[in-house]
Parts: structure tokens; sequence; C-alpha cells
């Protein structure tokens, strides 16, 4: 027997369909193939590793699963399919819960990374607590995992599994207990971003607001400090901030990057998050 939707639920799916500028949104969720070594855990004869948190490429992508919020339909993305995912969800708006720090930088160094920009709710919980949008040790605070979140806006639902055995289900073909993980996390961020108009904040036990996604003002080509200097959303990870990114030369990027790399300024670490999954994107195509 399947519950029945809360009324904010059934409300936002129609919200869904009034996004700025008919902006298509979409909820998703990763799973890499090689475990990440862990110092605390013996590691799993058999098994492959990555190179670390930060080794991506290494990582490589065992599983997409999304659901476009418009459509309330799940979509499913295995080694058979993968490429499609880049494709469908072309110029959307990705919803995650901490994709910024990771799924988003994932789909990048696979050249999987095609949206319009990106909406992280665990972001954007920070910001409306007053805390750093980025995890920031001494100024941004623990207890807000998917599961803390999950416990404190889901009445009587819980996040089941962990991320880390992901990979060893992978690597031992068993897809079924793959996607029911992966799109299991997938709907709770569905239902998440749903909720971001009374979001309770798991740390300080109380409703607070997350900002709407608004699309990035049009600029004309060139005019990229001029770009950030106005209200550029702290989601937005677009390609297009005065030009096209794909558009400059690897020197242009490297130094437009040293440029905006002052960790103080979120909508410069939007820009140089963008670059930097841009680099990426290009040393993955050489």
């Amino acid at each position: 027997m399947t519950a029945k939707p809360g009324r904010h639920e059934v409300h936002a799916d129609v919200r869904m369909r009034a996004l700025p500028g008919g902006l298509r949104a979409i909820a998703y969720d990763t799973e890499i193939f090689r475990a990440i070594p862990d110092t605390k855990t013996p590691r799993v004869d058999g098994i492959e590793y990555a190179g670390g948190w930060q080794d991506f490429a290494g990582m490589g992508v065992s599983c997409i699963c999304a659901i476009d919020l418009a459509v309330g339909l799940p979509r499913v993305f295995l080694e058979d399919n993968l490429r499609e995912f880049a494709a469908w969800s072309r110029d959307s708006l990705l919803v995650s819960f901490n994709g910024v720090s990771f799924d988003d930088k994932l789909l990048a160094s696979h050249d999987l990374y095609s949206a319009a920009g990106s909406y992280d709710i665990l972001r954007e919980l920070r910001l409306a607590c007053g805390e750093a949008a980025d995890y920031t040790p001494g100024l941004t605070r623990g207890g807000r995992t998917l599961r803390d979140c999950v416990r404190a806006n889901l009445d009587g639902v819980e996040k089941i599994g962990d991320g880390k055995d992901a990979p060893i289900l992978a690597q031992q073909h068993r897809y079924g207990a793959l996607v029911d993980y992966c799109l299991t996390d997938t709907m709770l961020v569905r239902r998440l971003f749903l909720r971001r108009a009374a979001f309770i904040d798991p740390v300080f036990k109380v409703p607070v607001r997350l900002a709407e996604p608004t699309l990035p003002a049009p600029v004309k080509p060139g005019l990229i400090a001029d770009a950030l200097d106005a209200s550029l959303p702290s989601w937005t990870l677009h390609p297009r901030i005065g030009m096209p990114l794909r558009e400059l030369t690897a020197d242009e990027l490297v130094e437009l990057c040293a440029e905006y790399s002052d960790g103080a300024n979120a909508r410069h670490r939007s820009l140089t998050d963008a670059i930097t999954r841009e680099l990426a994107r290009r040393g993955n195509a050489a």
C-alpha cells in the first residue's frame, strides 16, 4: 500500500511546472563503481578502490537515478545507457543533496554534466541557517546528513543503506540492491526539495525557508566581472557566465580561477567550481 503524498508535496509538484524561464528540474543521485579507501575499515577482497575522495575519474560511475520533477517518473542509468543521462538532463536544473561537492564533480569528470545549473539542498540549508554554503571547519555545523534531514522532515521515513556499500554492490553485480539504494535516495532528495519553503533544520530543530531556484541573468560576452557582481544565485554552476567557459582557453580558465579564488564569496566559488569541472572535462577528453 502506497501512502498518499502530503498536501505540501501535491502543491509543490504543480509549482515545478512554473520554474523561472520554464527551467526543468531533475532530482538525482549517483553511485560510484570503485570504493573509497577507509583507514578505519579493512579493504574487501576482490574489490577495486579509487585513489581517494578527490579521485573522481578513478571512482567511475556505476549508477545514476533521476526523477523529472514535473513529470514525476524516475529513470535509471547503468552501464548500458549511462551516456544517455547527459543528453536527457541537458540544460536542466539538477537538484541534489551535497551534489555540488560530490555528484556534480563526478558527472563532470566523466563528461556527463550538461545541466544549466545545480541546486544543492545541503548548501541552501547552510545558507538559510546563516552559515557558509561549503563545509568549513569551525563555521559549519555537523548533524545535517541526508539521514538527519530525512528524519527531521519526513515523518516515519528512514534513509536506507550506506553509500560506502554501493561500489561493492556494483562490483558484485548486485544491480537490484544498487538501484534500490540509489533510487530511494533520489526519491528522498525529491521530497526534501518539495519541502524547501518550510524545511526543518535537524540541528536547530526549527523551520527555515530555503532559497527558490532562479535563473542567472543573461550577460553579454566578455562581461564576466560584471556578471559576478550581479545577483548570481549560489546554486549556479553555469558554463555561460559572461561567455561560455568552453570557449576559453585552458590558460584563460586558470587565470580566471585564480582571480576569483577567494573562498569568502559564494558567487566566486560557484564560478571556480564550474571552471574546475570544465578543466576536468577537457582532461578526460584528451
